[in-house]
C-alpha cells in the first residue's frame, strides 16, 4: 500500500483454476473472490489516501466474502493507521487466532505487546491511549502483505515454488503470503 511496487504485491490474487469446471460451486467461488478483490482494491486506494477508517471496512467487506485470515491483519493495520489501537489489537488477536505463519505470530505478538504497553502508559498518565507514544514509535512500520490465493479445481493439487525439484508448498487450496518474484506451479496427478 506504500510504493507502487508493494500496491502491486498487495493486489495479488493467484487464482489456479487448472482444472476448469463449469459447476456452481466453481462460480460462486469465483464471485467471492471477485467481491474480496473489489474490496481490497477500493481498500488500498484509501489506505493511501489516508483514510485509514475507511480502509478498513473495505478489509472487512473483504474478508466477509472470502475469509482469508490475512484479511484480519490487514484490518488490524488499518485501525492501527487510524489510530485506533483497542480495535488494532482486538484484530490482530483474531488473526493470530488463525494460526498464521511463525513469523508472521512473532512480528504481530511484537505489535500487540507495543500497542498494549502504549495504551496501558497512557490509561496511567490519564491521557488519549490512541495518543502517539513512545512505546508506539518501537514499532517498525506497518505493512500490509499482499495475498496469494491458490485453488484448483478438484482441490488437492500440489503447489510448487519455482521449481518441481523442491518439496512441495502446499495442497490446494492455499492462500498465504509470499515475498519476492516466484513461478507458482500447480499439479496434480492424472491431469
Amino acid at each position: 500500500m506504500f510504493p507502487m511496487k508493494t500496491r502491486i504485491l498487495l493486489t495479488i490474487f493467484v487464482t489456479c483454476l487448472a482444472f476448469w469446471s463449469t459447476g456452481q460451486t466453481a462460480h460462486a467461488q469465483d464471485e467471492s473472490l471477485k467481491r474480496a478483490r473489489d474490496a481490497v482494491d477500493q481498500g488500498q486506494d484509501l489506505f493511501q489516501a489516508g483514510t485509514f477508517a475507511d480502509a478498513a471496512e473495505q478489509s472487512k467487506t473483504a474478508y466477509e466474502a472470502r475469509q482469508f485470515k490475512q484479511f484480519l491483519f490487514n484490518i488490524g493495520a488499518c485501525y492501527e493507521k487510524a489510530s485506533d489501537y483497542a480495535q488494532a489489537l482486538t484484530y490482530y488477536e483474531k488473526y493470530l487466532g488463525e494460526k498464521p505463519a511463525q513469523d508472521d505470530v512473532d512480528k504481530t505478538n511484537l505489535r500487540i505487546q507495543a500497542l498494549k504497553k502504549a495504551i496501558d502508559e497512557a490509561k496511567a498518565a490519564g491521557a488519549d491511549p490512541n495518543a502517539p507514544s513512545e512505546a508506539k514509535k518501537d514499532l517498525a512500520k506497518v505493512e500490509i502483505p499482499g495475498l496469494v490465493v491458490i485453488e484448483s479445481d478438484p482441490a488437492g493439487a500440489d503447489i510448487y515454488i519455482d521449481s518441481l525439484d523442491s518439496k512441495p508448498l502446499s495442497k490446494t487450496p492455499w492462500n498465504g503470503s509470499l515475498s519476492g518474484e516466484h513461478t507458482i506451479i500447480v499439479t496434480r496427478k492424472g491431469y
